[in-house]
């Protein structure tokens, strides 16, 4: 069995400890958190050791895995590319009480936490963080780097680009096979939002219905 290495030490992180637990059996614990924070290295969370980037590549890296707990998704796509370049592989971990399709599909690096849905031939892509209690119905596409907050729910047909952030609570109208929903890359979709139109590349937009409200993120 590989050894988990988890990128964060804050509240993500020992969330995903928590997945891995479950899937692994009681007892079950990460074999480091790693924090580029001197402050934080050298230090424990739940008895499992903090270490630099450094540290972790000094390592026998073989059997190691990675997977990065953060929320904030260009910081998640700087790391991952980072890890890559050192040769690491990276973990996908999907909680035990996620209800999944067949057919659907997840890639590397992703985390799906507990009591969420992915329906009928959704993709999801790389380093996705999909977080408690969220729906991706049918035919929905999730770009690499995605982050769901908690309880974001994403009716069929709706195509979300790469480094899309959701906040807590947000909704979706569906799209159509023909015409679907268009989430622009590296666009934040305020919490408690409606989505109901397209929304543009590198925009915010929040409300109900959601209209843009400044350009380029948060």
């Amino acid at each position: 069995m590989s050894r988990i290495a988890i990128y964060g030490s804050g509240g993500a992180a020992r969330e995903v400890a928590w997945l891995l637990e479950d899937l692994c059996g009681a007892g079950s614990e990460p074999h480091c958190y790693v924090d580029d924070d001197p402050a934080r290295q050298g230090k424990s969370v739940g008895g499992v050791p903090v270490i630099g980037f450094d540290s972790l590549c000094s390592d026998d890296t073989d059997d190691i895995e990675v997977i990065i707990a953060v929320g904030d998704c260009a910081t998640r796509r700087k790391l991952a590319g980072r890890c890559a370049q050192a040769g690491l592989g990276f973990a996908t971990v999907v909680h035990s009480s996620v209800r999944r399709a067949p057919s659907s599909v997840i890639g590397r690096g992703t985390i799906i936490a507990a009591g969420s849905i992915v329906s009928v031939d959704a993709v999801i892509g790389e380093h996705v963080y999909v977080n408690l209690d969220c729906t991706i119905s049918h035919d929905v596409l999730l770009g690499d780097f995605v982050t769901l907050s908690p309880g974001v729910h994403i009716p069929g047909n709706v195509h979300v680009e790469e480094g899309v952030f959701i906040g807590t609570g947000a909704t979706f109208v569906h799209g159509t096979e023909s015409a679907p929903l268009m989430i622009g890359h590296d666009s934040v979709v305020a919490a408690g939002a409606c989505v109901t139109e397209p929304v543009k590349p590198n925009t915010m937009v929040a409300g109900v219905p959601a209209v843009q409200k400044k350009k380029g993120r948060a």
